[in-house]
């Protein structure tokens, strides 16, 4: 994808950079430097773009949205809703020292469902250990494409932040 894709895409999907950005996980001077070309486009970028230009259009509430919680670990909630049937989800990186990273990599993708947005993680969470230097938002973005992608999810973000 060439920057002057991008800038199409964007435009399609009547976005500002900011809002493309907050979309994306990304930041709206990144967005910016990719447009120009003056930074390259990653394939992990490019397949999200292309993900959510190609989300099915009329099916209410399904966005993604990132955070900072309490604890000031890096959040993504999103509307998994399937068939009619509503559902949340919550993805967050934890970063663990001492007897609690068991798995010595310090930093741990959770995964939890939620009621509404913004309403805490409910049930019993899985957390994968991260081996790769990937950036928290990077891994978040990139886990919460690749699952509704497999699972059949539509994810339309929602420009109104």
């Amino acid at each position: 994808m060439q920057g002057s894709e991008l800038k199409a895409a964007r435009e399609q999907a009547g976005m500002t950079q900011g809002q493309f950005a907050d979309a994306l996980g990304l930041s709206g001077t990144f967005i910016g430097l990719m447009e120009r070309g003056e930074k390259a486009i990653e394939l992990r970028t490019e397949l999200a773009v292309r993900y959510l230009l190609n989300s099915k259009a009329g099916e209410p509430g399904h966005s993604m949205r990132f955070g900072v919680d309490q604890k000031g670990q890096h959040y993504i909630e999103w509307n998994r809703a399937t068939n009619g049937i509503p559902g949340y989800a919550r993805a967050w990186i934890a970063h663990r020292t001492g007897g609690k990273d068991w798995a010595g990599t310090g930093r741990y993708l959770n995964t939890a469902r939620v009621d509404e947005p913004g309403g805490g993680p409910r049930g019993n969470g899985t957390d994968f250990p991260i081996y790769s230097e990937l950036g928290d938002l990077d891994i978040l973005r990139t886990f919460v494409v690749s699952v509704s992608a497999l699972a059949g999810n539509a994810l339309l973000v929602d420009p109104s932040g």
